[in-house]
């Protein structure tokens, strides 16, 4: 039966680029490797080097599965970001937003006085007597 292991350098390597915490990739390839070492204590008999291999692979299949379905979602939220920058940079300065409002306003008294004066341009005209309108302005005294 035949047995291979990481050896010291693949261990420093593998730490240095994976780290060292707990649930890291580093530890869950050491474990699957103490397996298949002889003199593991982990169980009674060192596995074979094909199943070892294949559970390194399959160690790091699950550790890429889970690396892409990370890196899907800070590319959708990059794209998230890049679009409602574009958004905040089509909208216009504070200053113009402020003056469309007002010219918004402005056109939509004109509106109201347009439509007071063709009731009563109607009402006239069916024999109504109406009042001549009441214009009231309000004007602050201190």
């Amino acid at each position: 039966m035949e047995t291979e292991e990481i050896t010291s350098e693949a261990r420093r390597a593998l730490v240095e680029v994976y780290g060292n915490e707990p649930n890291s990739r580093t530890v869950n390839l050491l474990i699957i490797n103490e397996l298949g070492n002889e003199d593991s204590q982990l169980t009674d008999q060192p596995l074979p080097s094909n199943r070892l291999k294949a559970l390194h692979l399959k160690t790091l299949d699950k550790e890429l599965a889970t690396a892409r379905g990370v890196e899907e979602m800070y590319q959708e939220r990059n794209e998230l970001e890049i679009e409602s920058t574009q958004l905040a940079a089509s909208l216009p300065p504070k200053e113009i937003t402020d003056k469309l409002l007002r010219y918004e306003t402005t056109i939509e008294r004109q509106l109201y006085r347009a439509i007071d004066q063709l009731d009563r341009l109607q009402r006239q005209r069916k024999g109504e007597t109406i009042p001549s309108p009441i214009n009231i302005e309000l004007n602050s005294q201190n």
